[in-house]
């Protein structure tokens, strides 16, 4: 956004702000540019109004940083997903332990891969069939037939 307010104007009015005048009183001094420097004289006054946040001291800031990556490091966890070998081991040993029907949990991707293995099944008989039905009618028919 651009003002139209000359620069030097508007620090003298943010002086004057500073010298403890009102915003309103300040813009009044400017007629001309009254109407576009009370809205940034408003602004100034609310900022010069806004405590001073302290900043900590270098030394705390650095012992806080260290504190804290003191503490990442203890709660450090095991990564989300074990390697490929791993899942696999794991898969295989719970396929082959045969628990009883009270101790299985349903897995979301035994499901999945049941409905994959179907479509599967599916489709491959659908292709051996119009495979087998082609070969059949090529068998019976002759080059002058």
């Amino acid at each position: 956004m651009t003002t139209l307010v000359n620069d030097d104007l508007l620090d003298a009015a943010l002086s004057q702000l500073i010298g403890g005048e009102s915003a309103v009183d300040v813009a009044a001094s400017y007629p001309a540019a009254r109407d576009k420097l009370r809205p940034l004289l408003q602004s100034a006054a609310t900022l010069e109004a806004l405590h001073q946040v302290e900043l900590p001291a270098g030394e705390s800031l650095v012992s806080d940083r260290n504190e804290f990556l003191a503490q990442v490091t203890e709660f450090q966890l095991e990564p989300v997903s074990a390697g490929p070998l791993a899942r696999l081991k794991g898969w295989i040993s719970y396929k082959l332990s045969r628990p009883s029907k009270a101790t299985i949990q349903p897995q979301k991707e035994d499901n999945k891969m049941i409905a994959l293995a179907l479509k599967f099944g599916l489709v491959l008989t659908i292709f051996a069939g119009s495979l087998g039905g082609t070969l059949a009618a090529a068998a019976d028919s002759l080059p002058d037939s």
